[in-house]
């Protein structure tokens, strides 16, 4: 006798991108707070340093250039989940100009920051593939 093992387990329930874009969007101001920390240290996400202020008259430091002088870019990043990525997107009227001076990398998780990012959304996705099994 043949059965169909996936379904008599309820495994044909299983959506795992749904539970991750779910699971993401539960969590996007964490995610975003990541990139927020790498600006911090003045360094975009592939651990580029952004350089330093032309004047220390500007910020009253020329080190690290964190792009936080109203907070208004940094307020402004979102993170949006789809089938099987995140886009991190800025709405900030100043997203162009400071993307064009320090790199569209200044908007993309480093590699330590995607791991943490695993981690803060791992608990969730767990849920919601338990959830869509009715666990």
């Amino acid at each position: 006798m043949i059965f169909d093992l996936k379904a008599v387990l309820g495994l044909n329930r299983i959506r795992p991108f749904d539970a991750v874009a779910d699971a993401v969007g539960d969590q996007r101001e964490d995610i975003a707070h990541l990139i927020e920390q790498q600006l911090d240290k003045g360094e975009d996400g592939q651990g580029k340093d952004l350089g330093q202020y032309a004047s220390i008259k500007y910020k009253g430091f020329l080190r690290p250039v964190n792009l936080k002088r109203t907070g208004a870019f940094r307020r402004a990043i979102d993170v949006i989940p789809d089938a099987r990525s995140l886009h991190i997107v800025d709405l900030d009227s100043k997203t162009e100009k400071l993307t064009t001076r320090y790199g569209a990398a200044i908007l993309e998780l480093s590699t330590d920051s995607e791991a943490k990012a695993a981690h803060i959304i791992e608990p969730n996705v767990i849920d919601n593939i338990n959830k869509q099994l009715s666990i």
